[in-house]
């Protein structure tokens, strides 16, 4: 049972991670889904912890979760806390911070990890990192956002043996985590992120249907993805080879899954990516479905300005790549 709650205020802060590219989906092969993505610093989300004598969940954010959303985080604490024979949860929740939600930063997964752990810090539950993954139903997909949310850095996983070719919101509760290959330490390159007033994300019901439709990828298409991230990337992260991982992340915007990912957004964003590459940038990464853009060169931050005049306030901004993951404070 948990000991009295103390009147210290928590605080969980989250970094974005940006996913470069499923690898495995198709319904060949050994195994299912599969991906490559890596962390950066930029632009976060805070979910702070309050005692309290009535539950509440609220999203202070610009673009915060449906409240559908928000009733599924709170199921989530609700049967979290079940499984230690706790009924109620004595705490006000509140999310903030200028991260988007279902713009491709990760956010469904690192806040609802947060929220869970939060609870349970305040509630004095010990739970460690695998049980707060399984009770968060989250990386059904992919393993990218559940590993990047405890330390950051680069993330290669080879996804699972059986199952649906599904997103991970479909995907809850899965029965085992994707096997993680590699978790690489990134150089402290600089990187941009756009993000334009128009761009709209895909989630629910679209991003089903993007899945099914696309899915079943021919073992050619796999072969060349997970090329690119095993020979490309992971080698471009080690050695520290900003060039190579640049050309990486554009060679995997043209593998047959992330094109696809692409064309969900039309011709509008690629016109954001030819700006950008024309302009200064040595890559450009849609992350996830998107419409978040990952850019990046060995001199970004000098041509940071250059390429801002072109954009509306606000639409860019300047990060880099994070080897921490969450950070936990009390105040």
């Amino acid at each position: 049972m948990p000991r009295k709650l103390n009147n210290k205020t928590l605080s969980i802060r989250v970094f974005p991670r940006i996913h470069l590219g499923l690898l495995s989906m198709s319904g060949e092969g050994y195994r299912l889904n599969g991906g490559i993505g890596v962390t950066i610093s930029a632009p976060e989300a805070v979910v702070t912890f309050r005692a309290s004598k009535a539950f509440s969940l609220e999203d202070q954010r610009d673009k915060p979760f449906k409240t559908s959303e928000l009733n599924r985080i709170a199921r989530c604490l609700t049967d979290g806390l079940g499984r230690f024979g706790v009924n109620n949860i004595p705490l006000s929740i509140s999310i903030s911070g200028s991260m988007p939600s279902h713009c491709g930063f990760g956010s469904a997964t690192s806040i609802r990890l947060a929220c869970l752990e939060g609870m349970f810090l305040k509630l004095d539950i010990s739970v460690g990192r695998k049980r707060l993954v399984e009770l968060s139903g989250r990386g059904g997909t992919s393993g990218i956002g559940i590993n990047t949310y405890f330390q950051g850095g680069l993330v290669l996983d080879v996804g699972r043996k059986g199952g649906n070719l599904s997103p991970s919101s479909a995907l809850e509760h899965a029965p085992h985590e994707p096997l993680t290959l590699f978790k690489v330490p990134m150089p402290r390159w600089r990187v941009g992120t756009c993000l334009t007033p128009r761009a709209q994300g895909i989630s629910g019901r679209l991003e089903r249907e993007f899945f099914a439709s696309n899915a079943k990828l021919t073992l050619r298409d796999v072969e060349r993805a997970s090329h690119i991230a095993l020979f490309g990337l992971i080698p471009g992260a080690i050695e520290q080879d900003c060039k190579t991982f640049c050309k990486a992340i554009n060679d995997m915007q043209r593998t047959r899954w992330k094109n696809a990912e692409w064309a969900l957004h039309g011709v509008p964003l690629q016109r954001i990516k030819r700006l950008l590459l024309r302009e200064g940038a040595e890559a450009v990464a849609m992350s996830s479905l998107g419409p978040c853009l990952m850019f990046m060169g060995p001199d970004i931050k000098a041509k940071f300005e250059k390429l801002r005049q072109f954009f509306p306030e606000g639409s860019l901004n300047l990060a880099y790549m994070r080897n921490g993951g969450r950070v936990i404070r009390y105040d």
